[in-house]
């Protein structure tokens, strides 16, 4: 659900409570961007197709889902799969096709293409070659500044 969460899983949850409804995570890499509060922790469930992202300037608090599930759903759609061409004129229950992001660099936009509905602070990826949704990434919503995620109310 964008801005709150993918099943059990709620936006702004702690590691410690992800690990319980999980178990540990097949992988665990950890990114230190060099700037003091930017380091970032991804848990990978390759097995759910799951990739969770924790920053330090969030209290290493669930920031960030990443999913390839071939189940994951888009209002009644199946997302993963969905070709781009389709993608870009689908309407989505109502949330209307999404928008290229415009921050992947151009030397790299044969990898793929980053389609997203900022005010859901929802995006999708599409790979270059196959022209195919292969993830989907959900995070929280933001006040009116950007700057401050509005977590849901009923995080554990």
């Amino acid at each position: 659900m964008p801005g709150i969460g993918l099943g059990v899983l709620i936006l702004g949850t702690s590691r410690k409570t992800v690990r319980a409804l999980l178990g540990d995570p097949l992988t665990h890499e950890e990114t230190d961007f060099g700037v003091v509060g930017h380091r970032e922790i991804v848990w990978e469930y390759d097995a759910m197709g799951l990739s969770l992202a924790f920053n330090e300037d969030d209290d290493f608090r669930l920031g960030r889902i990443t999913t390839s599930y071939e189940w994951a759903t888009l209002g009644n759609d199946l997302i993963i799969g969905f070709p781009e061409a389709k993608l870009l004129k689908h309407d989505f229950d109502g949330l209307g096709p999404p928008v290229l992001e415009d921050d992947v660099h151009e030397d790299y936009a044969y990898l793929g293409r980053d389609y997203g509905w900022d005010e859901l602070s929802l995006s999708c990826w599409v790979d270059g070659e196959d022209c195919m949704v292969t993830s989907v990434t959900i995070m929280p919503l933001f006040d009116e500044t950007g700057n401050v995620p509005q977590w849901p109310l009923y995080v554990g």
